[in-house]
């Protein structure tokens, strides 16, 4: 991610609105409080944007923000700064903007893009970051990973122990705060060929774009290595258990909720 090209997107978006300075954009990640999340209704709609559904799978792309929605966050701010759901409301911008790389639409009132790609979100597999992210990177929307992570996963085991079957639940929750690269390189990107299960628990095809390139021998050299106790098998097991917490909208909510709290 090219840091100052994404600030930039930011900037533009706020001058060109009229809306509010930068740091009135990003202030929810630092200032809101403890576990205060922006309001259901804001993170619904941002679900939406996002192509998410109770059904949804790891292959979504060209998510964008509507440029009304970013308006009527900040402007609700800007009449109530003091109001704390207010201020968590602008969360989801930099989330969008900053860390997820989507676009914004419609671009005909926009400056140009500093981004140079015309407010488009990312389009390559390789970048960007989407709602039921699972498969490379890290999990969600912000790729969430290690500390992170676990706190997700022990918010998962308590609120839904059943997204794997029964029988698989001590394989899926012992992974809690395993970092992701580990499990990736250990889930068969680090073969030639390929040995990455391709079906899930039930055995159905896993629906996410698929990663078919070797990871590489700096990536398998860094982070298989220190995980050779795991496998394909865990892998496996873990997006099953991934995808399923992903499509619960109150596992979509805790994760907008941790980036508003900076966690």
């Amino acid at each position: 991610m090219n840091v100052s090209r994404i600030e930039g997107r930011l900037r533009s978006v706020a001058g060109c609105l009229a809306l509010a300075a930068l740091p009135s954009l990003v202030v929810a990640e630092s200032a809101a409080a403890p576990f205060l999340g922006p309001a259901e209704e804001a993170m619904r709609a941002f679900l939406a944007q996002g192509k998410w559904s109770p059904t949804a799978d790891d292959n979504s792309s060209g998510e964008v923000l509507q440029a009304d929605f970013i308006k009527s966050l900040v402007e609700a701010y800007q009449a109530n700064p003091a109001d704390p759901i207010a201020v968590a409301n602008l969360s989801p911008i930099p989330l969008a903007l900053s860390v997820a790389e989507w676009g914004v639409s419609p671009t005909s009132n926009l400056p140009r893009d500093p981004a140079g790609k015309n407010w488009g979100p990312v389009e390559s597999t390789g970048d960007g970051k989407h709602l039921m992210s699972y498969s490379k990177g890290g999990v969600g929307v912000m790729h969430q990973d290690s500390g992170g992570l676990a706190r997700l996963m022990a918010y998962i085991e308590a609120n839904h122990p059943d997204v794997v079957p029964a029988e698989h639940k001590n394989e899926f929750f012992r992974l809690k705060g395993v970092n992701f690269d580990k499990l990736y390189a250990a889930g068969g990107h680090c073969t030639k060929p390929l040995t990455e299960i391709q079906s899930d628990l039930s055995g159905a095809e896993f629906q996410d774009t698929k990663h078919t390139n070797y990871a590489g021998d700096d990536y398998c050299q860094k982070h298989l290595r220190p995980a050779l106790e795991l496998t394909p098998k865990d892998w496996q097991v873990y997006r099953h258990g991934m995808r399923e917490a992903l499509r619960h909208e109150d596992v979509q909510f805790r994760i907008m909720r941790d980036f508003a709290n900076n966690e």
